[in-house]
């Protein structure tokens, strides 16, 4: 993970900003809390962007460009 985060920290270490990263477990009746949040219209999730998958590269461009204001998403659906 250091190694595919290499440039973040770099980013930060220059900025003096500090970038924590960490792994959690999923938990299935933790996401299904969230999802009843989401469907009940008490959080909802900002969305920049969605591609489809086939465009997973323009995907990674948005994101690199640092302008996306929430989640870039990717369809899985045909």
């Amino acid at each position: 993970m250091r190694f595919l985060s290499r440039r973040v920290f770099a980013a930060s270490r220059q900025t003096g900003v500090g970038y924590y990263r960490f792994l959690t477990a999923s938990n299935g009746a933790q996401l299904a809390d969230v999802a009843r949040l989401v469907d009940a219209g008490a959080i909802k999730p900002v969305i920049d962007e969605i591609f489809p998958f086939e465009q997973l590269s323009d995907a990674f461009r948005r994101l690199e460009s640092k302008r996306a204001r929430g989640k870039i998403v990717l369809s899985l659906k045909p």
